[in-house]
This record gives structure tokens, C-alpha cells and sequence, in this order.
């Protein structure tokens, strides 16, 4: 695989996607990879080539597979793309749990966790078409640290006792998953 630089502008070309995945964490412009072929010999791109996009919210990225990366493809790609997604979460600077809940490899009851280690609770939102993910943050965006899992869910029994009022577009309460630190 290597990037794609060459002179043709790929988005005014004749293409068809292959396959997509993206991010549901957002209403609008969720981090996304997808995979092109070509149509039609334009400029320096021949028909049949297989391009997969990283559109990262007004940053595209280009990459041109070889031959074994379009085997792999080929052979399945929601495995493929699944496998994508989890190289950009473990080499993001980003939360690799998280990441991995964005992108719906994972669901955040997979961490679950319940012991006397140090301990952050993950906020899965309910919104009208898409689910954002985070760790829970105080008022200073700082991640919310808990000694333990029972402390943690103290934290989380205050927050379900009290009335919850739905912001814009929000469906429903967020759901709490406590995960070890």
C-alpha cells in the first residue's frame, strides 16, 4: 500500500465504493475509511484500481492497495475495513478503548470491569442517529478516576437517581459501563 499523491483528483473521477466504515460519534462527519474502484482511466489512475480513503473531518487521505492488500480486500472486506479501523485506534493518540467502541468493534460492556482496581466509567449517549462514546469528565474535561469499581458505581447511582433532562436530539439517558483504569 502507499499513499496516493499523484496529479488526478480523485473525488471528480468515476468510481464506485466497495465497502465503508465509519465512526458513530457524531451527527455529522464521523471519521470514516472507505474503499473506491476506479471506473474509468482518468489522468494517472487506471480503471480497476482499488483506492481506500481515510477522511479524518476535512483531512483525506489516499492510499492505492497492492496486490496482496487487495486480496485481503477482496476476500472479505468488513474484515478488512474492521482491521483498518483497529491499526488507526491502537496507533491513534487517541483512547484505544474508546476508539474501538467508536468504531464499533467493540461495545463498551466488553470492558466491564468489577474489582478494587482504579476504575473510569464509560458514557455511551442516545441520540436520534448516533451514539457517542467517551470516558465520563469533570467540568475541566479531566477523565473521572474512581478507586474502585463500587465507588464508581456510587457515582453512576447519583446520576441515575436524579431527573435527567434530554438535550437536543438526545433519545434517551446515557448508558454507564465502569472499566479498569
Amino acid at each position: 500500500m502507499k499513499e496516493y499523491t499523484g496529479k488526478q483528483n480523485i473525488i471528480n473521477i468515476d468510481q464506485k465504493m466497495i465497502a465503508s466504515l465509519s465512526q458513530n460519534q457524531d451527527q455529522y462527519n464521523n471519521y470514516s475509511i472507505t474503499v473506491y474502484e476506479v471506473l474509468e482511466t482518468s489522468g494517472d489512475l487506471e480503471a480497476g484500481t482499488v483506492i481506500v480513503r481515510e477522511d479524518t473531518i476535512g483531512d483525506c487521505n489516499d492510499y492505492l492497495l497492492d496486490s496482496k492488500e487487495l486480496s485481503l480486500l477482496k476476500r472479505d472486506p468488513a474484515a478488512y475495513l474492521n482491521n483498518w479501523a483497529e491499526n488507526w485506534a491502537r496507533n491513534g493518540e487517541e483512547d484505544y478503548i474508546v476508539e474501538c467502541c467508536r468504531w464499533r468493534l467493540s461495545d463498551p460492556e466488553d470492558y466491564a470491569y468489577e474489582g478494587e482496581a482504579l476504575c473510569n466509567i464509560l458514557v455511551k449517549g442516545c441520540y436520534q442517529g448516533y451514539t457517542p462514546i467517551d470516558r465520563a469528565k469533570d467540568e475541566q474535561g479531566e477523565t473521572l478516576q474512581f478507586p474502585n469499581s463500587a465507588d464508581a458505581q456510587l457515582w453512576i447511582d447519583e446520576k441515575e437517581s436524579k431527573t435527567y433532562y434530554l438535550s437536543h436530539n438526545e433519545a434517551g439517558r446515557p448508558a454507564y459501563t465502569i472499566i479498569e483504569a
